[in-house]
This record gives structure tokens, sequence and C-alpha cells, in this order.
């Protein structure tokens, strides 16, 4: 950690060209990163990255905007309701009347999938709230 530390300091010094003070800054960061996408690092759930993710990262990225509602991602939106119906439509739902959603990551799917079986298993849960007996 000190070392690290110390790496940070030495690397973060006032350049006065902003390319070379970027490209540092890239090298630094990719130089002490650990690289998830090894298939032998099997800690917290990761995978890595699929370099479609990155590109679509890349764009949301650059034109500063979001993804949550259609107004401010249209593309994105039209995008994901077409791959749910593709993939509804491969477990034999009809794609007319099935939903879904994308979530970002294994632990918040965990999470949902849990909420989602306990409405299930008790739909008036949402009524009586988390204190009233089961």
């Amino acid at each position: 950690m000190k070392k690290l530390r110390d790496d940070i300091a030495k690397n973060t010094t006032a350049d006065t060209n902003e390319k070379d003070i970027q490209k540092k800054i890239v090298d630094f960061v990719c130089t002490h990163l650990i690289d998830t996408k090894q298939p032998t690092f099997l800690a917290k759930l990761y995978f890595g990255g699929v370099s479609l993710n990155l590109l679509c990262d890349m764009i949301i990225s650059h034109f500063n905007t979001a993804v949550h509602v259609y107004s401010v991602s249209t593309v994105f939106t039209v995008a994901e309701n077409q791959i749910l119906d593709k993939l509804t439509g491969y477990i034999g739902y009809d794609t007319t009347t099935a939903l879904g959603c994308f979530y970002p990551g294994g632990s918040y799917c965990n999470l949902v999938g849990m909420l989602c079986s306990r409405h299930h298993r008790y739909p008036k849960w949402k009524e009586t709230g988390n204190q009233s007996p089961i």
C-alpha cells in the first residue's frame, strides 16, 4: 500500500502538457489494476469485461447521457426492448405480453431475485410492510 501511495505521488507531478498527464494517468492505472478478466480470478462474482459492453460504456460516457428513461436514451431503450423480446421468445413466453429488466451486476440481480421471491411468497407484504406478522 505504501509503495502504491508513493507511486501515485511520484506520477502526479505538475506537467504542463495535458496529453502527457492523461497518458501518465492511463499508464499508471493500467499498470496497477487487478485484471479481473483472467479465468483464475474467481473472487466476488467478477466476470471481466466484454468488448461490446466497453463500447457502450464509452458511448454513454462520451455523450454524458444516462440509460434509465426513454427520453434520454431512445436508442438503448429500443435495443433493450428488442433483446427482451428475443430472450422471452427463446424461452416460450408471448413476446407481446412478457416483461423484463436488465440489471447492472450479479449482486443487484441476486437482491432483485430475493425481493421477487419474497413478493411471490408473501404478496401482501407491499401493503402490510416489514413489521406485520407473516
